[in-house]
């Protein structure tokens, strides 16, 4: 009787540790590129970035127009051209 007295905790214990991890690895993941140009495929927009959501791009457009949200990650990329996708012909 013992044993499952004392096994009871540590097993609820790995219960609730692997709930947050599962809580954590399934969280909305949100960032915010910030080039000096975005290629579209097309032409070359100077002063757009990319917010990207769940690993897909939710939204580009120039820099003036952006809407912040709490809880995205900023990236620099400063000097560098971003192309967010490309194009099957």
């Amino acid at each position: 009787m013992k044993y499952c007295i004392k096994t009871i905790p540590k097993a609820f214990f790995l219960i609730v540790i692997a709930q947050v991890a599962i809580t954590f690895s399934t969280l909305a993941q949100r960032y915010l590129l910030k080039p000096d140009r975005v290629f579209d495929g097309t032409e070359i927009k100077e002063g757009w970035w990319v917010a990207i959501q769940d690993n897909k791009i939710e939204w580009t457009g120039p820099s003036s127009q952006y809407k912040e949200q709490k809880g995205t990650k900023e990236i620099d990329l400063s000097g560098r051209t971003l192309m967010p996708g490309l194009i099957e012909g």
